[in-house]
């Protein structure tokens, strides 16, 4: 495991982002912190992906044979258990994962099914000279695969968040509008808010998972009247993300060696897991981004109570990342995340960062390319 410094990568990025988006290169640098983008590649052996590639046949194979589908929300549209719904199209799912470094095994940490900085991944591999056997015509068929055989042109398709131009990674919004109106189709970037019931497809980043918010009413009335025409969906998250299933799953043989031990945090358990608090990782099941997530050792009481307070908390083995001694910045640690769609790997990344959590506030972290070995 070696990270390899490249201190152009960053500016390198910028002039081909503006170059792809006909915008200036202060226009995205004031889009894309240099903090976001790590100025290194993470050199790993080539048997770390092929341990993906296995959790992420494993993960499609077991949803196949006994998908979660039961629509267990009774305003939930019907769906008959279709298998477009057992893995999320539009832009990919990823699989968040430690290496552990003492058995040589990647750990899930967690699954997402609106995965960030796919797009990106391409105009990044390509300033850092790193080859990618993900193409932009995998990005395109990613996108269209809840539309099976139709083609791009006359389509309009809505990329929505709440707030968009507020949100870290609006350039990537921008990025894959500029890539749908190449293939032919109209783009539009908007709030939920502003959605327009007649768009034929909607490319969902809100994390309001299950959409049960006023501010995304519009989103799930839109599922519901075109319940394949929104990628991904709260379906998709049930089957493939909630934290929950973490648990079931590490139970099967096909995974139990990829998952961490999990188990919801409840009024019976909660003694027992605050005395031993340091070999767990505690995160509410429905979060994101590493919001009210607490490594045990250094959790206080008062956020302890509070977890047991939010509704289905989760506790999980803590499986630290790995370390990597670097010249310029120190010791760095990475987790990795495997973009998957269906049970193929499709594209990898590594999050550099120091501290508990990844995050884009440490000198030298960011997003870096992975070159197999």
């Amino acid at each position: 495991m070696i990270l390899h410094y490249q201190p152009t990568i960053y500016s390198q990025l910028i002039a081909n982002l503006s170059n792809d988006l006909k915008i200036t290169q202060s226009e995205v640098s004031s889009m894309i912190s240099p903090l976001m983008v790590a100025p290194y590649v993470l050199e790993l052996p080539h048997n770390i992906l092929e341990q993906a590639n296995q959790i992420a046949k494993s993960l499609y194979t077991i949803q196949k044979k006994s998908p979660l589908i039961i629509n267990e929300k009774r305003d939930w549209p019907q769906i008959n258990g279709s298998q477009t719904f057992l893995n999320p199209g539009g832009f990919s799912s990823s699989i968040d994962c430690h290496y552990d470094t003492m058995t040589q095994t990647l750990k899930i940490i967690e699954l997402n099914t609106n995965a960030s900085f796919l797009g990106l991944s391409l105009p990044l591999y390509q300033s850092a000279n790193i080859e990618s056997s993900f193409l932009e015509q995998n990005l395109k068929q990613d996108l269209f695969t809840y539309l099976g055989p139709a083609t791009s042109t006359n389509l309009d398709i809505s990329i929505v968040d709440e707030n968009p131009k507020l949100q870290k990674l609006y350039i990537e919004f921008l990025y894959f509008k500029n890539k749908i109106e190449s293939w032919g189709a109209q783009a539009t970037i908007c709030d939920p808010k502003e959605l327009n019931p007649n768009t034929n497809l909607v490319y969902n980043r809100v994390t309001d998972f299950y959409l049960e918010t006023n501010e995304n009413k519009n989103l799930f009335n839109f599922w519901k009247s075109h319940p394949q025409g929104l990628t991904p969906n709260p379906y998709n998250y049930l089957n493939f993300a909630d934290k929950k299933n973490l648990i079931k799953w590490g139970q099967l043989p096909e995974l139990n060696k990829f998952i961490p031990s999990s188990l919801i945090l409840s009024s019976e358990n909660y003694e027992d897991l605050w005395k031993s608090r340091k070999k767990w990782f505690f995160k509410p099941n429905h979060s994101f981004g590493s919001k009210m997530t607490f490594r045990g050792e250094s959790i206080s009481k008062k956020n302890f109570e509070l977890l047991k307070d939010i509704q289905e908390s989760l506790a999980q083995e803590f499986i630290p990342a790995p370390e990597v001694t670097t010249e310029i910045h120190g010791r760095l640690k990475f987790d990795l995340r495997f973009y998957n769609q269906k049970d193929q790997i499709i594209q990898s990344l590594a999050r550099v960062y120091q501290g508990q959590v990844t995050n884009s506030k440490t000198p030298g972290g960011g997003f870096a390319c992975i070159k197999w070995v």
